[in-house]
């Protein structure tokens, strides 16, 4: 044999031998690839599974805070009653100390301590009663009351009852599970802004209403079976809604499992007794038969 055709055996030899470790390397990745794919299902289903039975367990629990619940419930669950009788009492409370230089006992007081725990207080307020001194507060002196004709209510504090600061620690624990969709939790969020708007809206009607005391009641007599009424009814008719968000909340949870899509369609479920039919006959001619 020639140098020539040795040379041209021996590069045909080493194509073919490339050639072949080729596709042997290209069917061992392939093989590899798609035995990792199956491995990953097989490895992390158990983990999806969990994860997805805790979305259940925390999604229902959030339903049960506002599915079938109308606007009177919801409101209630928060106390806002009791929260807008305790902040227009301190109100009342407060122009009878300036205009009367009287004061009822505190332990009848609606907003003391033991009924109304915790509060909100907007940041202007706090800083015009508290200064910071060597990294302190220190509470400002507090000047004689000024004359009957000076009256004025600033406001910018709301006590807030105990159900009402339970009711709102029980949702916002809500937000702390890391199984919570993000878009549920940003939906909760801003049910209690609504929530906390309120609120507010029950310290700028009483801070308005202030203004009208004097007229009201120029003389300690006419405090004698005083009734908030006029002012409650205002401040009712300036509360958002809370029915409309809960809703958005729950048709979100049923939109995210996609419920209705995990059972058959009518016509699909329609065709079942049909085929169960067809079945059962084929059973029975079968056994007809042997």
């Amino acid at each position: 044999m020639s140098q020539i055709a040795t040379q041209q055996l021996s590069s045909a030899l080493s194509t073919t031998a490339t050639v072949f470790q080729i596709i042997f390397w290209s069917g061992t990745v392939t093989l590899a690839f798609f035995g990792y794919l199956g491995a990953r299902k097989t490895l992390f289903q158990p983990l999806r599974t969990e994860i997805f039975k805790r979305q259940i367990e925390e999604l229902s629990m959030i339903l049960t805070f506002f599915v079938g619940k109308g606007e009177a419930k919801l409101r209630d669950e928060f106390d806002y009653n009791s929260l807008m009788r305790a902040n227009i009492a301190a109100m009342y409370d407060a122009y009878v100390l300036h205009a009367f230089q009287m004061e009822r006992p505190k332990e009848v007081r609606e907003y003391r301590p033991d009924l109304c725990p915790v509060g909100m207080a907007k940041i202007a307020t706090f800083s015009d009663r508290f200064k910071l001194m060597d990294g302190h507060k220190k509470e400002e002196s507090v000047e004689p009351p000024p004359k009957s004709d000076g009256w004025i209510y600033g406001g910018g504090h709301v006590y807030l009852s105990k159900r009402y600061a339970k009711q709102e620690k029980k949702i916002r624990r809500l937000l702390e599970s890391p199984f919570l969709p993000s878009s549920v939790a940003d939906a909760i969020e801003g049910y209690l802004k609504v929530v906390r708007s309120n609120a507010w809206i029950v310290d700028d009607v009483i801070s308005e209403a202030a203004k009208e005391m004097p007229a009201k009641y120029p003389r300690v007599e006419d405090m004698e079976g005083v009734q908030f009424h006029w002012i409650h009814n205002r401040i009712i008719s300036r509360l958002h809604d809370l029915e409309p968000h809960a809703k958005d909340i729950v048709q979100m949870v049923r939109e995210y499992f996609d419920a209705d899509n995990l059972l058959p369609s009518k016509r699909k479920a329609s065709t079942l007794p049909g085929i169960i039919s067809e079945v059962r006959s084929k059973r029975r001619n079968y056994a007809t038969k042997i």
